[in-house]
């Protein structure tokens, strides 16, 4: 089976003001959801699994001191690197397989990822974010549900 190949367009499929729009609603939904995981106790490392271009990542650089994305597609990295310099972006092979130590964050984040994650597989990707993330740590996993929009 030939692997898809994200783009830009593929992780926002809408562009222009709806485009900036939904990036405002999604990072105001981060934030406000990882500002209550810290108010419970402090982020200091967190990661974006699957960040793309970075869209959302900024934001957990307003929590934690140290943030770090991770992204399989080289075009996406070279546009998260270009466009936010200062944050650490990480390329993977598959999100199966992270190159993290064993509870190396408090924090992990993964927007509209697992969606695209096959069942089967779909269980090895979340014990994977689960040994990445401190015990009593928090993983945020935000999916798009609405079957209209598929």
């Amino acid at each position: 089976m030939e692997r898809l190949v994200w783009t830009p367009r593929e992780v926002v499929d809408v562009d222009g003001p709806r485009a900036m729009l939904r990036a405002y609603l999604e990072q105001r939904d981060v934030r406000e959801l990882t500002a209550g995981a810290s108010s419970r106790a402090p982020i200091s490392t967190a990661c974006d699994v699957g960040c793309g271009f970075g869209r959302v990542t900024p934001v957990l650089t307003e929590f934690a001191d140290r943030v770090i994305g991770f992204e399989r597609e080289p075009e996406l990295l070279r546009i998260a690197r270009s466009l936010q310099p200062s944050i650490e972006f990480r390329s993977i092979d598959s999100i199966s397989h992270l190159p993290a130590d064993d509870a190396s964050f408090t924090f992990g984040l993964v927007f509209t990822v697992l969606q695209h994650v096959p069942e089967p597989e779909v269980r090895t990707v979340i014990d994977e974010l689960r040994r990445i993330v401190v015990p009593n740590g928090h993983l945020l996993v935000c999916e798009e549900t609405d079957t209209a929009l598929e």
